[in-house]
């Protein structure tokens, strides 16, 4: 009786176990294409292409606008003597934006600037790695 009740506790435990690190583990990344306007949408200029790995769209869009690059990007699209991009421009299309990419060559890669940005090593959704555990005690 005792055998098989610490065997169902255990088997407990360990659907437990998996459950909580299912819920603590950062969800699995991979590549998303976000789509942005660009000056001369309005007359059918195709948007801009940007990939980065995210775990959804909103992460990717997120992660997008904190790198140097989309930075960069904003300040060569901008009118000539504009401090910013005007209303409209750079905006989200969500009809061209997804998971996945395109044929190589139709986008503009950014994920090794996102791997080696700062910005990446401390972002949501990352727990801290646990402290080492003590050497053990060997007594003589």
């Amino acid at each position: 009786m005792r055998e098989s009740t610490a065997t169902e506790a255990s088997d407990r435990l360990d659907t437990v176990i998996h459950s909580l690190e299912q819920l603590v583990t950062a969800p699995p990344r991979r590549a998303f294409t976000v789509a942005l306007t660009s000056p001369g949408h309005e007359e059918g200029a195709q948007p801009w292409l940007f990939v980065v790995n995210a775990t959804d769209l909103d992460t990717a869009y997120r992660t997008l606008t904190r790198l140097p690059s989309y930075h960069q990007w904003l300040r060569d699209i901008r009118a000539p003597g504009a401090d910013t991009v005007s209303p409209g421009d750079a905006e989200l299309v969500l009809s061209e934006s997804h998971p996945g990419t395109r044929p190589y060559g139709t986008y503009e890669d950014l994920r090794d600037e996102q791997a080696q940005s700062p910005a990446e090593s401390t972002a949501p959704g990352r727990l801290p790695a646990p402290p080492a555990a003590p050497a053990p005690r060997r007594s003589r």
